[in-house]
């Protein structure tokens, strides 16, 4: 029998102490993982896309202190023109004509100048939007019934031959609330045999 080699516990004892002292140095010597680590801030597309061009220069233009975005999107067959871009901005902002809306903010475009409100119009101009900005701090029934209160405001105030509608991140969450409670009660009438 060889003395003074690694047989059995010793062998075992000896690579679980390397495994251990190496861990502690790497642990303490090695640069963590969250200085090599880039943030993915654009959601992976380039700078220069649409709708990164668009946040960044409705951030710059508009900052959002915290409220929630919603924006009012008008569009007609057809050249839009400066007295409807006034009218659509006047029925946005006569929802500040109700005190039960004073949190709500609405960018005053009936009184800038034409070539400042064109800013909001599509490039072939038959879109515009109107972004409003909700209070931070209302959540679930309480922001719903707001949302559908602007909207019930709103709506009748604008020709039918313009298609109104609402987007931003309430108004999809809006649409696919009421999306699952109409499939919802669908499906507990159709258990029902009411159908």
């Amino acid at each position: 029998m060889t003395e003074g080699k690694l047989k059995g516990r010793r062998l075992w004892w000896f690579s679980i102490g390397i495994w251990l002292l190496l861990t502690v140095l790497l642990s303490a010597l090695a640069p963590g993982s969250k200085e090599n680590v880039i943030a993915n801030k654009d959601f992976g597309l380039p700078t220069d896309a649409p709708s990164i061009v668009a946040s960044k220069q409705l951030e710059k233009y508009f900052p959002n202190e915290g409220g929630i975005p919603l924006f009012a999107v008008f569009h007609k067959d057809g050249i839009l023109s400066d007295e409807e871009l006034v009218g659509f901005a006047e029925a946005v902002e006569s929802v500040k004509d109700d005190t039960v809306f004073d949190e709500v903010e609405v960018i005053p475009l009936s009184k800038l100048q034409p070539n400042l409100r064109a800013s909001f119009l599509s490039d072939n101009g038959e879109t515009f939007f109107i972004p409003l900005g909700l209070p931070k701090d209302l959540e679930g029934k309480d922001l719903h019934n707001l949302v559908k209160s602007i909207k019930e405001l709103v709506g009748p105030q604008v020709n039918e031959t313009i298609e109104l509608s609402w987007t931003g991140p309430l108004a999809s969450l809006q649409m696919r609330s009421s999306y699952l409670a109409k499939r919802i009660l669908y499906c507990y009438y159709q258990r029902l045999d009411l159908f």
